[in-house]
Order: C-alpha cells, then sequence, then structure tokens
C-alpha cells in the first residue's frame, strides 16, 4: 500500500510539474470581472499555482499605467492567491527599459506575464518622445507612483545619445522591426514553460499575424483596411508587421461579439490573406471570457472559460464574389465556442463540453430570428445561436443599420451543428456552435 501510494504521488507531482513547463497562452477578451475565477484562476494556477506563481505585470498598453499596475499587483496576489505579481518597468514613459539588463533579470525570474488592456498599438511602437528625467526613478517590479505616471521625462536610465524612434517592445532598425531584450527574454521564458496572459488591448496584440489597431465593422465592410491612421477613426486601420508572436497563423481582436466585430475580422483576413504577415484564420474573444490554450509546442489545444464565448473564423476556402459591384465574401467558415468547449489549434475539430446535449432535435423555438443591426452590440452572437436553436429554419440573416449602402450577413447551418446547456458554474444558458457558412454582401434593392 505504502508502495502504491509512493508512486500515485510520484506520478501526481510529474503530471504537475509536466503540466506547469508546457507552453500555454490566455487570451482573454477584456472586461474581465474582478471575480472571474475561471480566468485570472486559469492564469494562476498556468504560472506556477497558488502561493507560488510569480506574475509580471505588463501596463504598456495602458493609458494610466500606474493604475493599471496597482490593481492587478493587488489582484493577483490578494484575491487570487498569486505568491508575487510585479511590474515590467516598461511604459510610455520607460520605453528604454526594455534593453535594462535589471528588467531582462526580472523577467527570466517569473512564471507567468500578464499584459492589460488599453492600446495595443503602445505595445508594438510607443507614442511620443523620450527624454531623461530628474525624478527619482521607483525600484524595478513597483508600479509607478500616480503622480509620475505617463510622464515623457520618466526612465529608469536615461537614453541613449540619438535615440531610434520610441517602442515599448521592438526596435526601429532601417524601417525593421527588432526584438528587444525584454521582448526575447519573455519569450524564452515563454517557452520555457512560463504562461502569457492578455486581456483587451493585451490579448490583441499577441500574434505574429497582422494587428488590428481599431475600426468598426459597417467601414470595414464598405471601405476595406488600411495599414496607416486615417482621419476617420471609424475606418479598419491594421499594422502590417504584426504585434509580439507568442501565437502564430491568427489574427487576434477582444471585445468582440459584445462590439459587433465580425465585419472587421472578415474583411481584415481577406484583405490581408496574401501578406508576409496575413493569415486565413482569426479569433474573437468575447468580454468576460478567455480562450486558455495548452501544449502549443506539442499538441495544441484550447478551451473556453468565462461568461460567454469566441469565436474562430476560417476564410480558407471563402472567396470574393467579383461579380458584385461591391465587396461580397462567399464560403466564411465560423465556430462559436463558450465555457468548457474546446478545439484542436491545428485542425480546428471542436469537442463541445460533456454537460451540453446536441441542439439537433432539442431546440426551443421553431424559427430563427434577424437583426435589423447584425453589427450591434452581441447582435451577431444572437441571431446565429438562436439559429442552431431553431427547429425549422436553416438560414438566417442580419443587416446593418446604415443604408448607403446596406450590407447584409447571411448565415447558414446545413453543414453545422450546435450544443446547448446551462453552464454548472453559474447556470446562464449558453448555445455553441461549429461549422456555421457565412455570406456578406450588399443589398441591392
Amino acid at each position: 500500500m505504502k508502495a502504491c501510494t509512493s508512486l500515485l504521488l510520484l506520478l501526481l507531482l510529474l503530471g504537475a510539474a509536466l503540466e506547469a513547463t508546457a507552453k500555454s497562452l490566455v487570451l482573454a477578451g477584456g472586461g474581465i470581472s474582478d471575480d472571474n475565477v475561471a480566468v485570472y484562476g486559469s492564469i494562476v494556477d498556468l504560472a506556477g499555482g497558488v502561493g507560488v506563481a510569480r506574475i509580471g505585470i505588463v501596463v504598456a498598453a495602458s493609458g494610466d499605467p500606474a493604475d493599471s499596475a496597482s490593481f492587478y499587483t493587488d489582484l493577483f496576489v490578494r484575491v487570487y492567491g498569486a505568491r508575487e505579481a510585479v511590474v515590467i518597468p516598461i511604459d510610455l514613459g520607460q520605453l528604454h527599459n526594455n534593453e535594462d539588463p535589471a528588467v531582462v533579470a526580472l523577467i527570466q525570474g517569473l512564471g507567468g506575464f500578464f499584459f492589460g488592456g488599453g492600446d495595443q498599438a503602445r505595445v508594438i511602437e510607443a507614442r511620443g518622445e523620450e527624454g531623461v528625467g530628474d525624478h527619482k526613478p521607483p525600484r524595478i517590479g513597483d508600479p509607478l507612483p500616480p503622480s509620475l505616471h505617463l510622464r515623457p521625462s520618466l526612465s529608469i536610465h536615461p537614453p541613449p545619445p540619438n535615440p531610434p524612434p520610441p517602442c515599448s517592445f521592438f526596435h526601429n532598425q532601417g524601417g525593421v522591426r527588432v526584438e528587444s531584450s525584454a521582448l526575447r527574454a519573455i519569450k524564452a521564458a515563454h517557452d520555457a514553460g512560463a504562461v502569457v496572459a492578455g486581456s483587451s488591448a493585451g490579448t490583441a496584440c499577441q500574434g505574429s499575424a497582422v494587428m488590428i489597431n481599431g475600426g468598426r465593422s459597417y467601414e470595414a465592410v464598405v471601405y476595406g483596411s488600411y495599414s496607416s491612421a486615417q482621419s476617420n477613426a471609424d475606418k479598419l486601420v491594421y499594422d502590417p508587421k504584426g504585434g509580439l508572436g507568442t501565437i502564430h497563423g491568427v489574427v487576434v481582436d477582444s471585445h468582440f461579439s459584445e462590439r459587433g466585430r465580425e465585419g472587421r475580422l472578415a474583411r481584415l483576413l481577406w484583405d490581408t490573406r496574401d501578406q508576409p504577415h496575413g493569415a486565413a484564420r482569426g479569433i474573437g474573444v468575447d468580454e468576460d471570457t478567455a480562450l486558455v490554450i495548452t501544449a502549443m509546442d506539442t499538441e495544441p489545444r484550447a478551451k473556453v472559460v468565462g461568461k460567454f464565448g469566441v469565436l474562430f473564423m476560417d476564410l480558407s476556402g471563402a472567396w470574393d464574389d467579383t461579380a458584385s459591384a461591391r465587396w461580397h465574401l462567399r464560403n466564411v467558415r465560423t465556430h462559436y465556442l463558450t465555457e468548457d468547449d474546446s478545439i484542436d489549434m491545428v485542425s480546428w475539430r471542436v469537442t463541445f463540453a460533456s454537460w451540453k446535449s446536441a441542439t439537433g432535435g432539442r431546440e426551443d423555438y421553431d424559427y430563427a430570428v434577424t437583426s435589423a443591426d447584425v453589427f450591434g452590440a452581441r447582435q451577431f452572437a444572437r441571431v446565429a445561436t438562436n439559429l442552431f436553436n431553431s427547429r425549422y429554419s436553416k438560414e438566417a440573416t442580419g443587416s446593418t443599420k446604415e443604408k448607403k449602402p446596406q450590407y447584409e450577413v447571411r448565415m447558414s447551418k446545413e453543414l453545422g451543428a450546435g450544443a446547448k446547456g446551462r453552464s454548472p458554474v453559474d447556470g446562464y444558458f449558453m448555445v455553441s456552435y461549429r461549422d456555421l457558412l457565412l455570406e456578406m454582401y450588399e443589398v441591392v434593392n
């Protein structure tokens, strides 16, 4: 009996060690409730667990890094039991710390990294000018004092002569983007088993594929995408060089269903598919929700945790109907997964949660709903999930509220399947689906 008990303990310890060193990524959609144990708890667990996890907080995207730093360090330690949460002191006011040996050493001792929200462009190419400050710098790992946050002069060390254009985690060398020592250290730690996590902008900046900087779905489907800033802030703007590169082959977006971003993701994937950093696949994460990806270097698999869902969009079989006067996209394949659903990140084969039942033959409605504002808050998700929970409807449509021109989205479940159930955690009713086909086109009267 003692021998069996000892063997069991050894196997448990070995399993824990393997899980701790597996490469993992947590992509949260923003708006994460302070009490969302599924999301924050997953980050702490993957960083080593309660009482062990040492997490680096990156607030480079924030417009108020001091406030963000204070919030997250307190949340991870006091609420979720991390052993330590320290600030990685790289933001608009401390850009040259990305080459500081002390900052690199700090990064190397951590088991996880959390990138907070704000503006993802600040993480990739920070804006503003740098200079030498006359204030006493904070200790490495401390949050910035409120009186110093966002001061262009703040720097742990004076910048070198003739500094390059300011970037948080990259250097611009003759138009070529080069990773800083700090980013290389984070990636090395990630490869060695440290979890990387992000929320909102901290999620949107993770991909190596083209990175969305801003824009709305309607303007995206009507006017297309732009690789430089536009006077109209609603137009779809992206960074053609991509983001940090902790995940490859997908464009990542956040606040997804809540801000109706399905149209802009589809348009960006289509427009950039043949570019050096283009991709045929995209992932959109809803608020208060996260996609937890594990075993990234071996058999990458992802599970959805949290309140809402994650949309997976695949344009590898899509085509543009050039007979139409305006952009007309056909055959876009999508999945929408909710709590405890999982997906193979290579094949995109879906497995619904065991507590959910198939919608086929158990639908709650006769016919699917429609929407007169398909890119409004959660409207696309409402129509799509309702379609799979409808007995007789094989298709559903939703149109834009804008009329000149007006766009419509047609959804077909002919090749798909759905699943539904009440969350065992909080009782929310959820509908998931796989293989919903989309068509986006101008309404011609």
